[in-house]
């Protein structure tokens, strides 16, 4: 057989697993496994040092003492045994002669190899394969009797394959189970499975896909259970029972295991007085740990998976207490994080917490989905993380009852940070409701969702501050109809409302936005308020607006204080910009009244009208217009529209600019403009910030949340300034799917279906695997031109020469068919291919080998080569592929063919890209 294609030396080297395995297949296929001198394939070592060999390992046994060591020749052939199973009936250790495991393949017979009925046995680096037969009943390949109980089991560095019903059992009752550093592979029912046992230690394993462990009746006798350092393939099960009637389990851990998002974990344990069940930490498949909805000794679980997350599932019954925080946020088990954290106390709701918090604690709330609403009492505060610590539910700050320790009556803060809020599925009040404090009060970098309003209502005796907030009124509900304002803040303190974006998605426009009334002060800077009836109502001493956008408003200020509004923008009024019903002043400097006039109304243009319904003044100063943009440009060269690394992990998109200026009418002579700037791209509004002319900070936060998919489409647009007479100032190329690779280097990239390629970097290095020769080749692709790449480069997978880490790529499909026909064929070399995924990725995020290379028939078989036709291979190399493996978009994986096989022919889709959003 042919070896394995070397590797490009930039991409990655030859595991040196494979190279061990096409070793012993070369040996395997050409059956030259030399058998010892004589047949003796088995050495027997007594204690201390006499040794015998003999041909198997019956005839071991009757030689070897007890507490001996049988080792086992990689020539051995269990045929040459008088029966089978081996009966293990003394005290022994049977291992490899050498540093490698020992290969046993059993006879057809037979699924059993070994019978363990004595206790102090030690089974090490083997390799078993068994062959289930239908006329054999179903077996573990390694059991113990069901006769008297035992002690001191231990496998040790032991392989499981073939399609055995069980890799090993214990029938009868075991203490001290010990089963290390083993791999169940076998296609069967379980890894293992154990009756009874004391002090089972279970450790460093490998459990392959659809496989189960089943731990029945751990009994107490200061015995416990440790469950450690495993994984735990997809669709696998975990049971465990401790069964502690009599008494109290010593210990129960299950730590430190990465479990799939597939696999379903249960533990019992009935009647359990004390002792404590630990399940942490633990990689449960996802990064906001495992869906734990099952645990009944929970009542009201705080923290819970949303159904249609991924995550491993959890059921515990009869246990207490219950340790499940923290859990590991990563597949590589180096951070470990609980769902909500306070000093070195760890919880799994937030109001538990809360409950236990001491004035002035912070309460660290991390990434997860946290099912309830929350109480607050006391001046804590609530910290999420990055925006990703979801609360479905409300936060109450609440006063005090009489009499109690009134601690929210301090000077103490209540602070609540970097959390996201969602109520839009049912009327359920005010998302954070905050009545008669007397604290100051902090709402900052939140991001807030509801259909009821008031979404904010506050109601405060002390400073308010609301900064840097994203507030989203959804679409209306029959039973959320309301006319009550999204934000409704009462104060007889100061209040700062600053750079928030507050914006209606409702098609009827028929609320308020910001409501502020109240005795005091209020100072109201860099926000952007958006679609409501009307977007600031204000009733206050006296109020300062600045540098704010209001859009699409019927009304977008209705004041009765006195109040001064500078360098802001008023937008597409239905009605008014300004209403002012009162008897006091009202200053307007520099604002943008959607005009190069100025405003109507009070004003001589025909901008956005402003409307004086009282006895007090207007003084109508400056008004801007956007003259003249130096420059301004996107940081990046395109976007994706669907997908997009960068705005998926909330990094801004960053615009630099310079020379932007206003021209006020009075002055008639341009100026830095300073405030606030909007861009339009493909439709799509975004606001940032100038400082005297020059952007510093332009961002777009999450452009894929507000485009889309399905009318946009993708290739060049313009960017522009809305509101101006100005033309386009700069373009930017729009995508279907941008990607970023972690780092530099060849990187592996799969172009799946008909699309153009776009870098943003020069031309890369393109290479592919020559399967005619052998070697890998360069090869010209049309990089960053907008060309369709069609055909058979569809088929083959390719390394790009990338010159930095996370160098973004992307693809613009084609939406429409290509001169192409539907399908093309294109045949696989003799030897080794390296094929890419190819298929509709917009309607499929997964599907299995087969499907993927249409018409070609990979083999289920566990003969590697010679034998059949096709296998296939992870592109690393390291892992066999089968009929059913899952490959997930833009992936690359080997393709062997036989030398002289029948044609292997692969139909190449080139499906039309569907731009619907989800797809």
């Amino acid at each position: 057989m042919p070896a394995l294609p070397y590797q490009h030396s930039d991409v990655f080297r030859i595991s040196a697993t494979i190279v061990v395995c096409l070793v012993f297949f070369v040996g395997f296929v050409a059956g030259t496994a030399a058998a010892a001198p004589d047949g003796k394939t088995i050495t027997v070592t007594d204690n201390p040092t006499t040794e015998t060999e003999v041909s198997d390992i019956h005839s071991a046994l009757d030689h070897v003492a007890d507490g001996g060591d049988i080792h086992i020749d990689a020539s051995y052939d269990p045929a040459a045994e008088p029966e089978l199973p081996i009966v293990i009936d003394q005290p022994v250790t049977i291992t490899s002669a050498t540093d490698d495991l020992t290969t046993i393949n059993t006879p057809a017979e037979t699924q059993k190899l070994f019978e363990i009925t004595s206790s102090d046995v030690v089974l090490s680096s083997l390799e078993i394969t068994s062959t289930d037969d239908a006329n054999v009943d179903s077996d573990a390949v390694i059991a113990t009797s069901e006769a008297e109980p035992m002690t001191d089991i231990t496998l040790t560095d032991i392989v499981v394959n073939g399609t055995p019903s069980t890799g090993f059992a214990a029938y009868t009752s075991v203490d001290e189970l010990t089963i290390h550093d083993s791999q169940f592979s076998h296609q069967g029912e379980r890894a293992i499975v154990v009756d009874s046992a004391v002090d089972v230690e279970f450790k460093r394993n490998t459990v392959a896909a659809g496989l189960s462990v089943e731990i029945a009746d751990i009994r107490p006798d200061n015995g416990g259970i440790s469950i450690r350092d495993n994984t735990f393939a997809t669709d696998t099960d975990l049971t465990v029972v401790i069964d502690s009637a009599t008494d109290d389990i010593d210990a129960a851990v299950i730590a430190d295991n990465e479990f799939s998002s597939s696999t379903h974990m249960e533990v019992d344990m009935p009647d359990c007085s004390t002792g404590e069940l630990t399940l942490a930490p633990n990689w449960w498949g996802h990064q906001y740990g495992p869906d734990i909805t099952t645990i009944a000794e929970l009542t009201n679980p705080q923290h819970a998976l949303s159904p249609d997350r991924n995550a491993a599932t959890l059921s515990v019954t009869n246990a207490t207490p219950i340790e499940v925080t923290p859990w590991y946020a990563d597949q590589n088990l180096t951070t470990a994080v609980a769902p909500v954290e306070n000093a070195d106390q760890t919880y799994l709701g937030i109001q538990e917490a809360v409950d236990g918090a001491s004035a002035e604690d912070e309460i660290q709330i991390h990434a997860g989905e946290f099912h309830s609403s929350v109480t607050v009492d006391s001046p804590v505060t609530l910290s999420g993380t990055s925006n990703h610590s979801l609360i479905r539910g409300a936060v109450n700050i609440a006063t005090p009852a009489d009499g109690a320790d009134a601690t929210l009556g301090t000077e103490p803060e209540i602070q609540m940070v970097n959390l996201r809020f969602n109520n839009s599925e049912s009327k359920c009040g005010p998302v954070i409701s905050a009545k008669n404090i007397k604290n100051k009060l902090y709402v900052k970098d939140c991001t807030i969702q509801s259909c009821y309003t008031p979404i904010v209502d506050i109601e405060s005796e002390s400073y308010v501050e609301f900064n840097n907030n994203l507030v989203r009124l959804t679409e209306t509900r029959s039973d959320t109809v309301t006319d009550a304002p999204a934000i409704d803040i009462i104060h007889d303190s100061d209040i700062h409302i600053s750079s928030n974006d507050i914006v209606s998605l409702r098609n009827e426009v028929i609320t308020t936005g910001v409501s502020v009334t109240g005795t005091a002060d209020s100072y109201i800077s860099d926000n952007n308020i958006k679609n409501f009836s009307t977007g600031l109502y204000l009733d206050t001493g006296f109020s300062q607006i600045s540098s704010s956008v209001f859009d699409s408003n019927h009304k977008a200020l209705h004041t009765v204080s006195t109040a001064r509004v500078v360098d802001s923008i008023f937008a597409s009024s239905h009605e008014k910009a300004i209403l002012a019903k009162h008897d006091r002043s009202l200053r307007l400097n520099g604002n943008w009244w959607n005009s190069t006039n100025g405003p109507g109304g009070v004003g001589e243009g025909d901008g956005d009208p402003i409307i004086n319904k009282g006895d007090g003044e207007i003084e109508l100063y400056d008004f801007a217009t956007v003259v003249d943009v130096g420059n301004i440009s996107p940081e990046i060269d395109f976007l994706g529209i669907e997908r997009d690394p960068v705005a998926e992990s909330e990094q801004a998109i960053n615009f630099t600019g310079q020379n932007i200026t206003y021209d006020p009418r009075d002055t008639g002579e341009p100026r830095p403009a300073s405030g606030v700037i909007v861009i339009e791209i493909a439709g799509v509004e975004f606001t940032g910030e100038l400082d005297s002319g020059s952007i510093s900070n332009l961002t777009i936060d999450d452009p894929t949340e507000s485009f889309d998919a399905a009318d946009i489409d993708s290739g060049e647009v313009d960017i522009t300034i809305p509101h101006t007479d100005l033309g386009p100032v700069d373009s930017i190329t729009l995508l279907h799917e941008a990607h970023q690779s972690p780092e530099s280097g060849y990187v592996p990239v799969s172009i799946p279906q008909p699309s153009a390629v776009y870098f943003d970097q020069t031309d890369p290095h393109t290479v592919t695997w020559n399967a005619s020769i052998e070697e890998y080749q360069s090869v010209d692709l049309p990089i960053n031109t907008g060309d369709i790449i069609t055909g058979e480069p569809l088929n083959n997978g390719f390394y790009f020469h990338l010159s930095d880490a996370n160098t973004r790529y992307g693809f613009s499909y084609a939406t429409e068919p290509t001169d192409d026909e539907s399908s093309i064929n294109v045949s696989l070399e003799d030897g080794w291919n390296l094929v890419s995924t190819n298929y509709d990725v917009s309607s499929s995020n997964t599907v299995s080998v087969n499907q993927d290379l249409s018409g070609i028939e990979v083999s289920d078989s566990d003969t590697k080569y010679g034998d059949t036709d096709v296998v296939a291979y992870t592109v690393d190399s390291a892992k066999r592929l089968y009929a059913d493996s899952t490959i997930s978009s833009y992936s690359l994986y080997w393709i062997y063919v036989e030398d002289g096989a029948t044609p292997v022919d692969r139909s190449i889709q080139t499906p039309v890209y569907d731009p619907d959003p989800g797809g």
